[in-house]
């Protein structure tokens, strides 16, 4: 099962997410989706129906973690193709590991990769950064 990290608990989850339901921003506005999804998506995990997931999560989430190193890199020097390949490729994998908040993020960092607007991407790959922060399994607590 998945929960809020150790550093993140639920009533903090709650107060963030009551407060950015207000949001002015657009950027606050895409974070209060991204608590419910992930609210949505630890309500909705079952580990008994797919024994060693919990596994392939964890390590497809350090992955992830290992990899916005390189893509704050990427996005220092502009290139703008590795930035693209990176969110197809997190469009492509995160649903299938339970993330749809990553392949929601993905499709949006490919699609701003496109276009070269790297102040949108900032903000995304701080998104990811965020989400990764705040999910991990219970067996990690």
């Amino acid at each position: 099962m998945w929960e809020v990290s150790n550093t993140t608990s639920w009533p903090t989850i709650c107060k963030r997410a009551e407060k950015l339901s207000n949001a002015a921003t657009a950027r606050a506005r895409s974070r209060f989706g991204s608590v419910i999804r992930h609210c949505l998506e630890l309500v909705q995990y079952d580990p008994d129906l797919a024994p060693g997931l919990a596994e392939l999560r964890t390590g497809y989430l350090e992955n992830r973690r290992a990899d916005l190193d390189r893509l704050g890199h990427a996005l220092k020097i502009e290139d703008f193709a590795a930035l693209r390949k990176a969110g197809h490729n997190l469009k492509g994998a995160g649903a299938p590991y339970g993330f749809a908040e990553l392949t929601d993020a993905g499709r949006a960092i490919e699609a701003a990769a496109k276009v070269g607007d790297a102040p949108a991407i900032e903000i995304l790959l701080d998104q990811v950064e965020w989400y990764i922060s705040i999910v991990q399994p219970l067996s990690q607590r």
